[in-house]
């Protein structure tokens, strides 16, 4: 859920980390924060656009599917390990 939930959201790195501070001060887990990072910075919407003019479709589905699992994996993997 954390990596759909940041896709919509275009943000840097240095604008994301507060964020990320916050909900870790709450309690989120390391692995879930690290995903949302991740989708914020690496996939969001407006990447995907300009990424579309040099990419096809296919491509692009393909490139945001193998980032969305790849993230998910290393979330839960994180979470496991520091759980």
């Amino acid at each position: 859920m954390a990596a759909i939930v940041g896709i919509p959201i275009y943000a840097n790195y240095n604008s994301v980390l507060p964020i990320v501070q916050v909900l870790l001060m709450k309690g989120v887990p390391v692995g879930t924060t690290l995903v949302m990072l991740m989708s914020i910075t690496a996939i969001s919407l407006p990447e995907l656009i300009m990424l579309n003019r040099i990419l096809s479709w296919k491509i692009l589905a393909m490139f945001v599917g193998f980032l969305l699992l790849s993230f998910i994996f290393v979330g839960y993997l994180l979470n496991a390990i520091m759980g």
